[in-house]
C-alpha cells in the first residue's frame, strides 16, 4: 500500500501552491489569466500539467481555498489525471509561510487520485522535484500539517502486473510533521466499504505509522455485511516492494452467500452448499504475501490459521450431506453443533492439520488439502458414519468384514466428487489371497 507516499507528496503539492500564492498573489488575482499563470508556475515545479478552476484567499492570507484542481500524469504514463479535487482548503498564517513554516490544516472532500505503476516507476515519482528515490532528500520546509480528507476515491493500477484496485468512500486523517528535518506521521484511514473476492467489509479503519519503507498498522478494524467484526494489525511495504504481513481475528461473523467460497475453502464440509449455509464463524489468521489483488497474492500467500463454526446448517447437496447419504442416512440437510479446522497456507494450498465436525451423535473427520484455485484433495473414513446410519444397501453387509471404509474426495469446492473405494473387489481379492495361502500351505505339508 502506498497511502503514506501519496499523502506526503500531496502535502508537498499544497505547500508549493501556498508558497506560490503567498509570493505571487499581488500579480495573480482570481482571474482567468491569474489562475492560468499560477497553474503554469505550479505545473513547472511538479513537471506536469496543472489546472486551477478557482482561487480564494482569506483575510490577511489566513487561508487558501482552491477549487477545481487537476494534476495530470507525467510523460510516459497514460493520459489522464493523477489527482482531481473539487475543493481544497488550507488554513495557515502568511507570516509562518514566509518564514518557511507550514503549519495549519488541510481539508477537502471528493478527491479522485489515480496511482499508476509502469516500468518499475509510479506517477508519484518526481512529484515536487527530485527523482522519487528518496522522499526525505533535499531541504524541506518546517512542517506541522493536519490533514482531513473525506469521501474520496483511490484507484491503483499496476500496469506491470496487470493489477487494479479501486476504493470508494475513502477518508483520511493525518498529522504530518518534519521537525528537525525528520519526517514523522500518524495516519487514520477510513474506507466505507470494500467488496473483494467474496468478502464484503464495512467501515474499515486503519491506524498506521510510517517505519522506514514500511507502514506499521497499529490497528485494523472492520465490520462484515452479514454481521460480526474484524480486528488486526500488521505491516505493509510502501517502498521497494509490495509485501505485507497481517494478524487477523474475526469474531461472530454471519455466513452469507458472498462469503461461501471462502468458508468452503477453509471448511470444505460446506463445498457445493449453494449459498444455503447457516452458522456463525470465528477465525484467527497469521498471513503474509505480496500484491494488491487475489491473483497476485495467491502464489505468495503463506501462514497459519484456525476456524470454528457453530450452529452450522448444510443443505442436502453439500459435501458432508452427500457423504452421510452414502453411509445410509438418506438425502437431506445436516445440522451440526460445531465444525473446526487448523491449517497451514503455502505453495498455493491450504494443508489441514485438523478438520472435524460433529452433530447427530457422529463425528466427521477429513484429512488432506484444498488448493487455492478451489481443487479438493481430501479423504475420510466412512465407517463412523456407517455405524451410526446403518450403511444402506451399499455398506450394510460389507461393513461386517472390514474395519475402514476409505472415501476419496476430489473435484472442486463448487462441485466436489466423492470417490468411494470398491470394497467388494477388495474383500473378494482378500478372500482369494487367503484361500490360495491355505492351499499352498497344504501343498507344502505333503
Amino acid at each position: 500500500m502506498i497511502m503514506w507516499r501519496l499523502v506526503k507528496w500531496f502535502a508537498v503539492l499544497v505547500i508549493l501552491v501556498v508558497l506560490f500564492v503567498g509570493f505571487g498573489l499581488p500579480l495573480m488575482a482570481n482571474t482567468q489569466q491569474g489562475r492560468e499563470q499560477l497553474a503554469e508556475i505550479f505545473g513547472e515545479s511538479v513537471d506536469r500539467k496543472v489546472e486551477i478552476g478557482g482561487l480564494e484567499v482569506g483575510w490577511f492570507f489566513s487561508s487558501l481555498d482552491v477549487k477545481g484542481l487537476r494534476i495530470d500524469n507525467p510523460a510516459g504514463f497514460p493520459e489522464g489525471a493523477f489527482l482531481e479535487a473539487g475543493r481544497l482548503k488550507f488554513d495557515s498564517q502568511l507570516k509562518n509561510l514566509l518564514q518557511g513554516k507550514v503549519e495549519g490544516g488541510l481539508t477537502g472532500r471528493g478527491l479522485k487520485v489515480h496511482l499508476i505503476r509502469k516500468g518499475g516507476k509510479t506517477n508519484l515519482d518526481g512529484l515536487a522535484g527530485g527523482d522519487g528515490e528518496d522522499e526525505d532528500a533535499g531541504q524541506a520546509p518546517d512542517l506541522d500539517l493536519k490533514i482531513s480528507l473525506g469521501d474520496s476515491r483511490l484507484q491503483i493500477d499496476d500496469l506491470d502486473k496487470g493489477e487494479s484496485l479501486v476504493l470508494d468512500g475513502v477518508g483520511l486523517e493525518m498529522r504530518l510533521t518534519n521537525h528537525a528535518g525528520k519526517a514523522d506521521s500518524q495516519v487514520t484511514i477510513r474506507v466505507h466499504s470494500i467488496d473483494r473476492n467474496g468478502i464484503a467489509v464495512r467501515d474499515l479503519v486503519l491506524d498506521a505509522r510510517q517505519a522506514g519503507d514500511w507502514l506499521d498498522l497499529k490497528r485494523l478494524s472492520a465490520g462484515f455485511a452479514g454481521g460480526g467484526a474484524l480486528q488486526g494489525s500488521g505491516r505493509m511495504q510502501v517502498r521497494g516492494g509490495d509485501g505485507w504481513a497481517l494478524h487477523l481475528d474475526a469474531s461472530r461473523v454471519g455466513i452469507d452467500r458472498d462469503m461461501l467460497p471462502v468458508v468452503a475453502a477453509l471448511l470444505p464440509f460446506a463445498s457445493a452448499a449453494g449459498g444455503q449455509v447457516q452458522g456463525t464463524l470465528n477465525a484467527k489468521f497469521d498471513l503474509e504475501g505480496h500484491g494488491l489483488t487475489w491473483k497476485a497474492m495467491r502464489p505468495t500467500l503463506a501462514g497459519t490459521g484456525s476456524v470454528t463454526l457453530s450452529g452450522l446448517g448444510l443443505p442436502a447437496d453439500s459435501l458432508l450431506a452427500q457423504a452421510a447419504a452414502l453411509a445410509g442416512r438418506g438425502r437431506g440437510g445436516l445440522s451440526l453443533d460445531t465444525a473446526g479446522a487448523r491449517f497451514k497456507v503455502g505453495e498455493g494450498r491450504i494443508e489441514f492439520e485438523r478438520l472435524v465436525a460433529s452433530g447427530e451423535k457422529v463425528q466427521y473427520e477429513l484429512a488432506g488439502r484444498v488448493y487455492l484455485d478451489g481443487r479438493l484433495d481430501l479423504s475420510m473414513d466412512l465407517m463412523p458414519l456407517v455405524k451410526t446410519f446403518g450403511g444402506g444397501k451399499r455398506y450394510a453387509r460389507l461393513s461386517k468384514h472390514i474395519d475402514k471404509i476409505p472415501l476419496g474426495i476430489g473435484g472442486t469446492t463448487l462441485a466436489p466428487r466423492l470417490e468411494p473405494a470398491d470394497l467388494a473387489k477388495s474383500i473378494a481379492r482378500g478372500a482369494i489371497e487367503k484361500g490360495l495361502g491355505k492351499a499352498l500351505g497344504r501343498l507344502g505339508k505333503r
